[in-house]
């Protein structure tokens, strides 16, 4: 061990490390109060009033709050305190004499401590150091070379701060910053709804002023046209060509204007407690025909033991028709249409599922899911934000109307439910579906949201 002039060369250079270390002259810090009590000492010709020089040194260190570690040339420590004592759970007898490879530092920690620093300082070397309790504690080290009058380095002095509760009070900033940032893309979406409503909202004002509008001509239109028909008994083909158009055309714009009326219709709902696996099997007997005629194969996975939903049946069954015909069309030369039931429990916030008293659904709530698929080719990528809006279609002229999905959205958001469409990996189109359930039973039997 050092005697007592040794001592004191160790004091003053550790008041030197730590005047240029902690310079700034607001920074009022365990080290810094050591900085200014050795520096004290050593101006006072290593007196102190009531203590020897070697009682106040150890006193100093004793009383500061971080952990203080001095070691030689050799990696072997020298002193250390009683935070350093603490945070390695060792005692001081164990640790003075011993060498920094048995402290249980990580690799590229004890690289460092065990070379002397190129400048004569470290700032801020953060890592992480497991305790014997098994707990992480973060670290910060800060150091500086001791050296001899000739300028060669006698060892090193650290200092280490526990920077546990910092490091946990950044990830909990962290943590918030990013749910901040996800409400705030939340509320730039239900704000872009909002907009869509309106619009849709006024879309639907025109839709149904023009629609009375042109309803009644048309009618007028398709009787005459009837009639010329009936009255032409000997008319030539050309003439019956051209009323044949003209009888198709006006079907066609009836089309249009029905799909109008039922967009802009009075948002109003039969709701009753009802099974949605009876409303899919009712659509399906609906576009039997369709599907005969297409050749295509419904293959059904109905789970048998579903809650059941608050729902309009009528305005549903024309949702899930909407959705078979669109199917069906898909795959002209025939394929497969799959339709999906279950129940399922919302355990993650994502689309309308939240905690908030806006959103749509909850976690925790249980919902009945269906699916509908198709293995037609799909939809272009820039089209599926817009399958659901009102007059686009991506079918060919006079084969579409634009409004079928549209109105199938409104019936959906009606109900307080949920709908999106994607494009399958193995090609065609899934439409998923979210409804409400009321807590009872409307097949009759017990719910089960794990049992498919």
């Amino acid at each position: 061990m050092h005697d007592q002039a040794s001592w004191f060369t160790l004091i003053s250079d550790l008041a030197n490390y730590a005047t240029n270390l902690y310079d700034i002259p607001t920074l009022l810090t365990s080290a810094a109060v050591l900085a200014l009590g050795l520096t004290v000492l050593c101006h006072e010709r290593y007196r102190l009033v009531g203590f020897s020089p070697a009682i106040a040194a150890k006193e100093i260190l004793k009383a500061m709050g971080n952990a203080l570690i001095v070691v030689d040339g050799a990696g072997m420590i020298q002193i250390v305190n009683r935070v350093a004592c603490e945070l390695f759970s060792k005692p001081e007898a164990h640790l003075v004499g011993s060498f920094l490879t048995e402290l249980g530092l990580p690799g590229h920690v004890l690289a460092v401590f065990s070379t002397p620093p190129v400048d004569g300082h470290v700032r801020d070397l953060e890592f992480s150091l497991q305790r014997d309790e098994g707990r992480a504690m973060n670290l910060s080290a800060t150091a500086s070379v001791m050296r001899d009058p000739s300028g060669q380095p006698l060892g090193t002095v650290w200092i280490l701060t526990d920077i546990t509760e910092r490091k946990l009070a950044e990830e909990r900033l962290q943590d918030a910053h990013a749910a901040l940032k996800r409400s705030h893309v939340e509320l730039q979406a239900t704000q872009l709804q909002l907009i869509q409503a309106a619009r849709l909202e006024s879309v639907g004002r025109l839709a149904a002023g023009v629609a009375h509008e042109v309803k009644n001509p048309l009618a007028i239109i398709s009787m005459g046209v009837e009639y010329l028909a009936k009255a032409l008994t000997n008319g030539n083909g050309h003439t019956r060509t051209i009323l044949t158009d003209v009888q198709g055309a006006v079907r066609r714009a009836d089309a249009v204007i029905h799909g109008l009326l039922d967009f802009a219709a009075a948002q109003t709902l039969q709701m009753r407690p009802e099974s949605v696996n009876a409303a899919i099997e009712q659509a399906l007997l609906l576009v039997k025909h369709e599907l005969e005629r297409t050749r295509v194969e419904v293959v059904k996975e109905l789970a048998d033991r579903l809650p059941s939903c608050p729902l309009d049946r009528v305005r549903v069954e024309q949702v899930f028709v909407n959705l078979f015909m669109n199917a069906i069309q898909a795959m002209p030369s025939g394929g497969q249409l799959v339709v999906r039931s279950r129940a399922r429990r919302l355990t993650e916030v994502g689309r309308l599922v939240g905690q908030r008293a806006t959103d749509r659904f909850r976690v925790g709530e249980t919902v009945v899911e269906v699916q509908v698929e198709d293995a037609g080719g799909g939809i272009a990528a820039e089209h599926l934000e817009k399958v659901f809006d009102p007059f686009f279609t991506t079918k060919p002229t006079g084969q579409g109307t634009g409004l079928g999905l549209a109105v199938t959205r409104s019936i959906i958001e009606l109900h307080r439910g949920d709908i999106r469409a994607e494009n399958r990996r193995e090609g065609g189109v899934r439409v998923t579906m979210l409804f409400k359930t009321d807590g009872g039973d409307g097949d009759g039997q017990a719910s089960d949201p794990d049992r498919r």
